[in-house]
């Protein structure tokens, strides 16, 4: 990986600076090679300075006024394991996985001070653009941050993306991203506290669950995935029309007319304006104890199965404020559900069907009044006027 394009520093990750020399681009020869306390991981050149992020010691700076015999002249030991650099200015930014955002003096190159920070969760990948920093942070998506004042950086924007967010590039409104489940990802930046996905060129290769909205068709990309969106107005030749990056997982979906439910493992319920089916919206969601697998919806209530949670009961009358009214264990994992608005039905693994009675008087939480365990392990139900279709380890059964 060629470091930004910059002069002619090379940068891999080893325990060392490397310095090509590509005066032949078709013959390059390595000029020297710096060794530095700990693996480094990037670099970022600035004038005749080099800094370079060092997995286990920070950062060190580094002359490199003749390439071919850079000398160490300065680090900081942050105290964390440094990912990614950018310098701007006099100062570098530093991604620094589950301790943030990290913002370093370094006018003074030999003595380099930490001024700044930011908390985020995985930060791997950070790019300065004027008073703009936008950070690759991991599963937590792409976030923008305002670091006109380097020594109280501040949040402004994010968005999620599909996979793992590792590298992302501005340029011209846009941000190319890769993340470790797809191939490019492009984050309409313009307005910069509104990030918005607007294109993706990836493949993903696994559905936990679909729903057609319209002349729409949503695949559920299933753990800390995202939603496959499809142009199905041709059924014969489907075509991609966007993946919607979204908040926690895509387990399974419902759409119930402008809206569709998610349930979005470790981000319990969320709920998407559907209004234009080939742009949803998150608008709002609540969370849930467990890991959230599956919901049905009936009139103003979201019935989520929660895995360790059990069956949550949440009030949508309000879609962009849901929040929970009731719930009842589950003597296993709740893995699937469907409702009649009477009764819910849930698949539970291996303790089989449960069957709730919904409208319990004086109650808002659902009793159990009924069982079934078929052989095999439960996964995934459809209910049809009495017939209820269970499917499983063992193939269907029909009860």
């Amino acid at each position: 990986n060629l470091s930004r394009g910059l002069g002619d520093v090379y940068k891999r990750q080893g325990w060392d600076l490397v310095v090509v020399d590509v005066a032949d681009p078709s013959n390059p020869s390595i000029a020297d090679q710096l060794y530095v306390t700990g693996w480094a991981q990037d670099v970022s050149i600035s004038g005749n300075l080099a800094v370079l992020a060092t997995w286990n010691s920070g950062i060190t700076t580094v002359d490199i006024t003749t390439p071919s015999a850079p000398f160490e002249i300065g680090s900081l030991d942050l105290g964390v394991y440094a990912r990614s650099v950018d310098v701007a200015g006099v100062y570098a930014y530093v991604a620094a996985g589950d301790n943030g955002l990290r913002i370093v003096n370094i006018g003074d190159p030999a003595f380099p001070v930490e001024v700044g920070s930011l908390s985020m969760s995985g930060a791997l990948w950070v790019h300065v653009e004027g008073t703009l920093a936008y950070v690759a942070d991991s599963w937590w998506g792409l976030k923008v941050v305002d670091v006109s004042n380097p020594t109280a950086p501040t949040l402004i924007g994010e968005a999620y993306v599909y996979g793992q967010l590792e590298k992302v590039v501005p340029a011209g409104g846009y941000a190319y991203t890769s993340a470790n489940r797809g191939d490019l990802q492009i984050i309409n930046i313009s307005t910069p506290s509104s990030p918005i996905g607007t294109g993706a060129l990836l493949y993903p290769d696994e559905g936990y669950d679909a729903d057609l909205i319209g002349d729409y068709a949503y695949l559920s990309l299933g753990y800390e995935g995202d939603i496959l969106v499809l142009d199905v107005s041709d059924p014969a030749s489907p075509s991609e029309s966007t993946i919607f990056a979204t908040i926690g997982s895509a387990e399974a979906l419902q759409s119930v007319g402008s809206y569709a439910y998610q349930a979005a493992g470790g981000r319990g319920l969320r709920v998407l304006d559907v209004s234009d089916p080939a742009l949803p919206v998150d608008i709002g969601g609540a969370d849930t104890p467990g890991w959230a697998t599956d919901v049905a919806v009936f009139d103003d209530q979201a019935y989520v199965a929660d895995s360790s949670g059990g069956l949550r009961v949440m009030d949508v009358s309000t879609p962009a404020s849901p929040f929970e009214i009731g719930s009842a264990t589950t003597p296993a994992s709740a893995l699937d559900i469907v409702t009649d608005g009477a009764y819910a039905y849930l698949a539970s693994y291996s303790s089989g069907v449960y069957v709730y009675w919904l409208n319990s008087p004086g109650s808002p939480n659902p009793q159990l009044v009924g069982s079934v365990n078929p052989p095999g392990n439960e996964y995934a139900l459809a209910l049809r006027g009495a017939h209820l279709f269970v499917a499983g380890t063992d193939g269907l059964r029909v009860i």
